[in-house]
């Protein structure tokens, strides 16, 4: 019953409190950082893709295209676009992926 009481009687927190912002700022600091140093990773990785493999990947996951529309617009077959959309993002699951592993 303490706790409910204590609970109930507690001052509202308010988030513009310059405390807790100022305690939020280095989080969100290392988070932006964080994100700042997996967007590069990423870009390194997808300049070492072979042109046709980053040519998929960038229209199918940045220009939101679909393979369908891929190997229409390339005159490609569509076995061939599924097939290099997949050896891309196999090639980047391995470099992200060991790049992670170099940070551990």
């Amino acid at each position: 019953m303490t706790l409910f009481r204590e609970w109930c009687t507690r001052p509202e927190v308010d988030p513009e409190d310059p405390l807790l912002r100022a305690s939020a700022a280095p989080r969100e600091a290392d988070h932006l950082l964080v994100l700042e140093e997996q967007r590069s990773a990423l870009l390194g990785a997808l300049a070492d893709l072979p042109q046709e493999q980053r040519e998929v990947v960038q229209r199918a996951y940045f220009a939101g295209r679909s393979l369908s529309e891929i190997a229409s617009e390339q005159s490609l077959p569509l076995g061939t676009v599924k097939t290099r959309a997949r050896l891309a993002l196999a090639r980047l699951r391995g470099t992200l992926v060991a790049a992670r592993q170099e940070e551990s």
